[in-house]
């Protein structure tokens, strides 16, 4: 069961690709010697070239490209 901060996080990074056009799925999951983090998979619907990208991401990695991408959009607007 995911806690409220992962599915906060989740929905984050969710939101973020969806805003620039991707298909994404993030499930929360553990990998034994990474740890806790999420499996990303994500395609772009447009492109008929797009090629299908899965990764894993710490639970950091995560927090840390979500927080990049908060301060990023602050500064632009």
């Amino acid at each position: 069961m995911m806690s409220d901060e992962q599915r906060n996080l989740s929905r984050s990074l969710r939101s973020m690709l969806t805003i620039q056009g991707f298909k994404c799925s993030i499930n929360y999951t553990e990998i034994e010697g990474k740890g806790p983090g999420y499996l990303v998979a994500l395609i772009d619907p447009v492109d008929p070239t797009s090629v299908f990208f899965c990764r894993f991401y710490t639970v950091d990695e995560l927090e840390t490209i979500t927080t990049a991408q908060r301060i990023f959009w602050r500064y632009v607007k």
